[in-house]
C-alpha cells in the first residue's frame, strides 16, 4: 500500500559485547539527493532524507564537516558526481572509510539487467545515466579501508551481483565494500509523502538515532531495515558485499561521539528501559546511574526493578519510594488474584487489608458480583443451567454486551484499497455487541470446560512476522503472548490471540449452548457499522484525527519493543503504553460503549472475503454465498500504522490460519 501523494523512484527503460574495537580512521562522507529534475517527474523527499542523514552522521557519530561532499539538485549533473568520486578517489588513503549515500530517481535495462543512476540533468536516454558497472568500477579504484553505499532509487537492487557466499562473521579490521539497496534488482521503491522521509530511509533513520552511547555496525543497520521497510511500504530492502572490488568479509561500523551529559538528556527525552541500559553500559561508572536505575524501575513497574535499585542503592534517594512502590504491587497482585477467584476470596481480601488501596475497589468488585449475579438469573433461563455444572457467574462469566441501535451507513472507502470499494449504502439491524475483545481468561474458561483444542494446537503453531515474512514458530497457542512467551496469569485481561476463524466459532457455539442466547462473530458490515460509529463512519474508532491520550488505541506508536526498537511508520507523538497487546478497556470507548475497536488485536468477521463489494448485501448480513477460500477480520492491530488501522480496511487469511495479532470479539442477536 502506498501512500497519497506518494511518488515511485523509478525510470522504466525499455531496452533491448562483542563489539569491534574503534579503530582511528577518517570517515568520509558523500551525500546526493534528487528532488529536482528537469526531465523527469520531481521527487518528494530524495534530498531531504540525504541532508537528514548527513546531519545524523555529523551530530551522533565520528563524522567532521570537512570530510563531507554533498551534491544536491540541480548541482547534482552526470559531471559533478563524477568528479566528487573522482576526488574522494584522489582523497582517501588505505586505512580511511567512505559512506556514500545516493538518493534520487533510478532506472533499469531489463534485457540488459543493468541498473542506473538517474542525474538531474539527464535526459531519458541510458547514456545520460549513471551505470552501476560504471560506479562498482570507480569503488574498486579507490584504496579505501571501508566502502558503504547506501541507494535509494528504483532497481537500486541491480547493484548486487547475483552469486553464492557463505556467512561469515565480520570484522572491522578487515576492509569491506558493501550496498544497502532499497529495493530489489526490477522493483520501483516509494519515496513517501511530501515533507516527510521515504519508508526505506524511515527506518535508516530510527535505528542511526538511537540515544547516543550506542555502536551501531552495518550489519545490524541492514538488518533493522530490512526487517521494518516492508511493514510499511511494497518493497524489500537488499544488502551484499560489492563482488570484485576488494571486499574482505569487513563491516563499516558508526562509532558514536560521547557526551555524558547530552547522551542523559536524550535517554531522559527517549525514556525506554532499552536507553537507560544502554546508557548504563556505556556510562557504568557514570553520574546518572542511580536515576538511570530507578527510571528503568519505574518503567517496568515490578517488584524485581524495584528490588534491584534497592538491593544497589540501599540508602538512595529513592529507597523509600521503592519500598513503598513494591508493597503497592504486592497488594495489587493479590486484589487481582482474589478478583479471579470470586466472592469469597474477595471478601478475605478485604479483612487483610481492610485500609490499603485496593479496599474500595474491592468493595466495587464485590457489589458488582452480587448484582450480577441477580441479572443472570432475570435474564437466562434456569433451564439452560438444569443439567449443566455451571450455575452462577462465579464458574461462567458472561461477556458484557451493548445493544447496537439499527442504522444506515455508506461502508467502504473510496480512499482506501480496491476491495473497499464500490462505496454502497448498508442498513443494519439493531444487534448486541461485545464491549471488550474475548480475553485469554474467557477463553481458558471455554477450553476447560470443552476440552477444546485450537487449531494452532492441532497443527503444530501459530504465525509471527519475522524478518520481512510470516513464519510459523512450533508449540504456541492460545496461552502465548504476541512475543511467544507463555503469559502470565496476570495477563489474561489481554485478548486472546493465536486463535483461528474455527476456533473463535467454536468458542460461540460452546457458549450459545452453555447460555441458550445466541452468541456469533459479528457480520463484517456489523462491524465496520460498530467501529465508525454508526452513519457517521469515521476513519478511526475514536475519531477522523489522530489519537491522544485516552482517546486512542493500541498501535504502532512511540512506544518501544523490549529490545529497544520502534516502529518505522507510525501514529508519530503518540505513545499508548504497550508494544505488544493490552489489556481490553485501557482506552476511552466509542460513540457505542465498545473498546478496542480500533487496535489491540485483529478481529474475526463472520463473511467470506471478496476482492470488491460489488455484489455485497446491503442488508448487513454475513456475506456467506458464494463461498470463498478466505474469512474476513477488521480493526487493525498493536502493530499496526495508520493506514492499515482505517475502520474501512479489510484484512483476510484462511479459517484455519492464526496469528499474533488476531483474536475476537463476540455479537449476540437479540
Amino acid at each position: 500500500m502506498t501512500p497519497d501523494n506518494d511518488t515511485k523512484r523509478s525510470l522504466q527503460w525499455e531496452g533491448k559485547d562483542g563489539n569491534p574495537k574503534n579503530v582511528s580512521r577518517t570517515n568520509h562522507l558523500l551525500v546526493i539527493g534528487i528532488d529536482e529534475y528537469k526531465h523527469h517527474p520531481r521527487l518528494n523527499n530524495a534530498r531531504r532524507d540525504a541532508e537528514t542523514f548527513r546531519d545524523i552522521l555529523l551530530d551522533r557519530y565520528q563524522f567532521e564537516k570537512e570530510n563531507v561532499t554533498e551534491v544536491f539538485d540541480e548541482q547534482a549533473t552526470l559531471r559533478n558526481i563524477l568528479i566528487a568520486l573522482g576526488n574522494l578517489e584522489q582523497k582517501l588513503t588505505p586505512t580511511d572509510n567512505l559512506v556514500i549515500y545516493f538518493s534520487g530517481h533510478g532506472s533499469m535495462n531489463r534485457r540488459k539487467t543493468q541498473g542506473f543512476w538517474v542525474p538531474a540533468e539527464a535526459e531519458k536516454h541510458e547514456a545520460d545515466y549513471i551505470a552501476n558497472d560504471r560506479v562498482r568500477a570507480i569503488l574498486g579504484d579507490m584504496e579505501a579501508h571501508h566502502i558503504y553505499l547506501i541507494v535509494d532509487a528504483c532497481f537500486s537492487g541491480s547493484m548486487i551481483l547475483r552469486s553464492a557466499d557463505t556467512a561469515t562473521q565480520l570484522l572491522e579490521q578487515y576492509p569491506s565494500r558493501r550496498v544497502l539497496t532499497s529495493g530489489r534488482q526490477q522493483e520501483a521503491v516509494s519515496d513517501g509523502r511530501p515533507g516527510d522521509h521515504s519508508p526505506f530511509f524511515s527506518c535508516i533513520r530510527q535505528q542511526l538515532l538511537q540515544p547516543s552511547g550506542g555502536v551501531i555496525s552495518a550489519l545490524e543497520l541492514e538488518n533493522h531495515v530490512i526487517n521494518n521497510t516492508p511493514r510499511s511500504a511494497f518493497q524489500l530492502p537488499e544488502a551484499a558485499m560489492i563482488f570484485g572490488i576488494g571486499d574482505q568479509s569487513g563491516k563499516f561500523v558508526f562509532y558514536p561521539k560521547k557526551d555524558e551529559t547530552r547522551d542523559w538528556e536524550e535517554v531522559k527525552k527517549e525514556n525506554s528501559v532499552h536507553a537507560y541500559k544502554q546508557y548504563i553500559q556505556t556510562y557504568p561508572n557514570g553520574r546518572f546511574v542511580e536515576d538511570a536505575l530507578w527510571a528503568i524501575a519505574q518503567l517496568k513497574d515490578d517488584k524485581p526493578g524495584y528490588r534491584k535499585y534497592i538491593d544497589q542503592y540501599p540508602a538512595g534517594k529513592y529507597a523509600r519510594e521503592a519500598l513503598a512502590r513494591m508493597d503497592y504491587i504486592d497488594q495489587r497482585d493479590r486484589f487481582e488474584l482474589a478478583k479471579r477467584r470470586g466472592e469469597a476470596a474477595l471478601r478475605q481480601f478485604l479483612l487483610d487489608f481492610s485500609d490499603g488501596p485496593f479496599a474500595e475497589k474491592t468493595r466495587e468488585e464485590i457489589a458488582r458480583i452480587v448484582e450480577a449475579e441477580k441479572v443472570v438469573k432475570d435474564e437466562t433461563p434456569e433451564k439452560y443451567f438444569e443439567n449443566s455444572p455451571i450455575h452462577s457467574i462465579d464458574s461462567l462469566s458472561l461477556p458484557k454486551m451493548v445493544q447496537i441501535p439499527a442504522g444506515t451507513f455508506y461502508m467502504g472507502s473510496n480512499e482506501g484499497e480496491s476491495d473497499e470499494k464500490p462505496v454502497h449504502s448498508v442498513t443494519v439491524k439493531s444487534f448486541f455487541m461485545g464491549v471488550y475483545e474475548v480475553t485469554v481468561e474467557e477463553f481458558e474458561a471455554f477450553v476447560l470446560a470443552s476440552g477444546y483444542q485450537t487449531d494452532a494446537e492441532k497443527d503444530g503453531g501459530s504465525y509471527f512476522w519475522v524478518n520481512g515474512k510470516w513464519e510459523k514458530k512450533a508449540s504456541i497457542y492460545w496461552k502465548h503472548d504476541a512475543k511467544g512467551d507463555l503469559r502470565p496469569r496476570s495477563e489474561y485481561n489481554h485478548p486472546v490471540i493465536h486463535v483461528s476463524w474455527n476456533d473463535a466459532q467454536a468458542y460461540c457455539k460452546w457458549l450459545s449452548g452453555r447460555t441458550g442466547l445466541t452468541y456469533r462473530l459479528p457480520t463484517e458490515a456489523e462491524w465496520e457499522y460498530a467501529a465508525g460509529n454508526g452513519s457517521d463512519h469515521t476513519r478511526y474508532s475514536w475519531g477522523n484525527g489522530d489519537p491522544s491520550g485516552k482517546n486512542g488505541g493500541n498501535v504502532a506508536d512511540e512506544s518501544k519493543s523490549p529490545s529497544g526498537q520502534t516502529w518505522a511508520t507510525k501514529f508519530t507523538g503518540y505513545n499508548d503504553g504497550y508494544w505488544f497487546t493490552a489489556p481490553v478497556g485501557q482506552y476511552n470507548p466509542n460513540t457505542f460503549g465498545l473498546y478496542d475497536m480500533t487496535g489491540n488485536v485483529n478481529e474475526w468477521c463472520q463473511d467470506w472475503y471478496h476482492d470488491s463489494y460489488t455484489g455485497a448485501p446491503s442488508n448487513g448480513s454475513a456475506w456467506e454465498s458464494p463461498a470463498g477460500s478466505y474469512r474476513v477480520f477488521r480493526g487493525g492491530s498493536w502493530s499496526y500504522n495508520p493506514a492499515f488501522c482505517r475502520v474501512a480496511l479489510r484484512g483476510y487469511v484462511s479459517p484455519a490460519d492464526r496469528y499474533d495479532n488476531v483474536g475476537f470479539r463476540l455479537a449476540r442477536t437479540p
